[in-house]
């Protein structure tokens, strides 16, 4: 399934998703620096180490879980939080109210703009077979998918024979 999302979204579409991720990353870094808890790794690209401070741990993963949120417990003190294409910013705002004691917080997602410090995108050539550069709406890849799929040979296109090999 991997490739078939390679297909689908091709390099820039894959640079793209990256760049937005990580931006999402590090904004939400810097909220919960501004609510007093310490992020661990000065490096990360869609995962975070929290250092949870005031309130306590098994407070946070309650409200998550009421917010139907699944943050990971890494110890006592530290919860481990991680990002992909679907988190909006809206959903950072959210892990921040979480991270607040349920209570919204004072301050705006477009308050942090996301410096361009660790994050660097791969300059090498990628991805640079026609099928990844082809497929690009859902047409297209439907299509694609059509084509694969009369390809394949299978007992409801075709008999195999059942006499045993001399």
């Amino acid at each position: 399934m991997a490739s078939l999302y390679a297909c689908y979204h091709g390099a820039e579409g894959l640079k793209a998703i990256a760049r937005r991720v990580y931006a999402l990353t590090e904004i939400l870094a810097a909220g919960l620096a501004k609510l007093g808890h310490k992020v661990s790794a000065q490096n990360y690209f869609d995962t975070l180490r929290v250092d949870v401070a005031g309130n306590s741990l098994a407070d946070i993963l309650k409200i998550a879980e009421a917010h139907r949120m699944n943050l990971r417990a890494i110890d006592e003190k530290t919860i481990g939080i991680s990002l992909d294409e679907t988190t909006s910013a809206n959903d950072v705002a959210e892990i921040w109210q979480i991270f607040n004691g349920d209570k919204p917080v004072d301050f705006d997602v477009n308050e942090f703009p996301p410096a361009n410090s660790q994050f660097v995108i791969r300059n090498s050539q990628f991805l640079q077979h026609p099928v990844f550069n082809r497929y690009h709406s859902e047409t297209e890849m439907l299509r694609y998918l059509k084509r694969l799929e009369a390809r394949d040979l299978s007992l409801t296109a075709s008999m195999i024979p059942l006499v045993p090999a001399r």
